[in-house]
């Protein structure tokens, strides 16, 4: 049977193309859109390098810390004011000074940090700066005051104290501050009423209690003096100086023992706070046992090699102990610290005639006698080196 010739297939158009195209990009699509870890898979597998731009892998952002503020900083301070860490109180308030350089506060804070660890010299620049800045804060005035007179500034101590008091009568630390200053100016009754009101304003006050017990100290009521400073103590039990106040107490009445309890104590609180250390040793120097003395005197420098009491006290035993090379050491690095005291020169002048060095000893036994013309070791040092007094 003729068929006839087969019929000839029929081109597929450029349709087809078309809908295989859109749907591998359908596919695509939902693959990209779905199911990214397969893309992420796949990506993983080529070279970074080969990649096109905007699929290489973009760094992590670091989010944007906020900066602590100067009161963040204050606040810091004053939590570790009152936790008794008066080196690390005093870190905080100095970083709130840099991101707040006028923040009269801060710098009142950190004066008062400061002079607790008998850095005194130092406390006082931040005083004064404290009141350039602000010379109305009631707080300001009454720090000043305070730091006035721990550097034996005591007339200076009681006008920025009434200052003080005049600003806030309401201010029991004012009031405090007046009356140690005015104890130390020697104004017993203005001290004792002082003392007394600010105790009236503020009975929980450390300051209050403190000053009212160094008053008492002052005259020579230690019986007294301890009462206060026991009540200081059981309110505010982190306060270094309230224990060492409490021990010294205890040291004028012979009580020597439960004064070694008060400074350990206080070398417990802080152990960066070599002033604990320090009155131990000085009290075994009273107690005649000089090595026992040495030992706590270095123990206090390896805790804070610039203290300057330490270092004066530490001269002294060695002087005593005949170790005449450290003692010119200690006794020198003292008086470099800010140290006035009459016997630290003579003694280290002395030290130096006994070594034979003359020369160098002059200058500190005229400096003694500078301070007392009736200095009698210095008298007779200068004999020894052949200058007349």
């Amino acid at each position: 049977m003729y068929l006839g010739p087969e019929p000839k297939r029929r081109r597929g158009g450029p349709w087809l193309v078309i809908l295989l195209l859109a749907g591998l990009v359908a596919a695509g699509w939902y693959v990209y859109r779905y199911r990214p870890e397969l893309v992420a898979r796949l990506v993983a597998q080529i070279p970074v390098e080969k990649l096109p731009e905007e699929l290489r892998p973009k760094p992590t952002a670091t989010p944007t810390e906020r900066p602590i503020t100067a009161d963040e900083y204050l606040g810091e301070g004053d939590r570790l004011f009152a936790a008794g860490r008066m080196g690390d109180a005093a870190v905080q308030y100095e970083k709130a000074t840099q991101v707040q350089p006028l923040f009269g506060r801060a710098h009142a804070r950190r004066a008062l940090a400061l002079v607790l660890r008998g850095k005194r010299q130092e406390a006082l620049q931040e005083a004064q700066r404290a009141v350039e800045i602000d010379a109305q804060s009631a707080e300001n005035q009454a720090i000043l005051g305070m730091v006035l007179d721990w550097n034996d500034q005591a007339e200076r101590a009681v006008t920025a104290c009434l200052k003080a008091t005049e600003i806030d009568p309401q201010s029991a630390m004012a009031y405090a501050f007046l009356a140690e200053a005015y104890a130390d100016a020697d104004y017993p009754d203005q001290a004792f009423n002082a003392a007394e009101k600010a105790v009236s304003l503020d009975p929980e006050s450390p300051w209050a209690r403190r000053n009212l017990g160094y008053v008492y100290e002052r005259q020579g009521n230690y019986a007294r003096a301890i009462e206060e400073y026991q009540q200081a103590v059981a309110v505010h039990p982190n306060m270094v100086y309230l224990y060492l106040s409490l021990g010294r107490a205890y040291v004028a009445e012979s009580l020597y023992e439960e004064a070694m309890t008060q400074f350990e104590r206080a070398a417990t609180i802080d152990a960066s706070d070599a002033q604990g250390f320090d009155q131990m040793g000085w009290t075994y120097f009273v107690l005649q046992d000089y090595d026992q003395a040495n030992r706590l005197l270095r123990r206090a420098l390896e805790v804070d090699g610039a203290y300057a009491p330490a270092l004066g006290h530490l001269g002294v035993v060695c002087y005593v102990q005949r170790n005449y090379e450290d003692a010119i050491e200690y006794l020198g690095k003292a008086i470099d610290a800010g140290s006035t005291r009459l016997e630290y020169y003579y003694e280290l002048g002395l030290s130096h005639v006994y070594l034979g060095e003359y020369e160098q000893a002059i200058p500190y036994l005229q400096k003694a006698l500078e301070i007392d013309p009736n200095c009698e070791p210095a008298q007779k040092g200068l004999a020894q080196c052949g200058v007349k007094p």
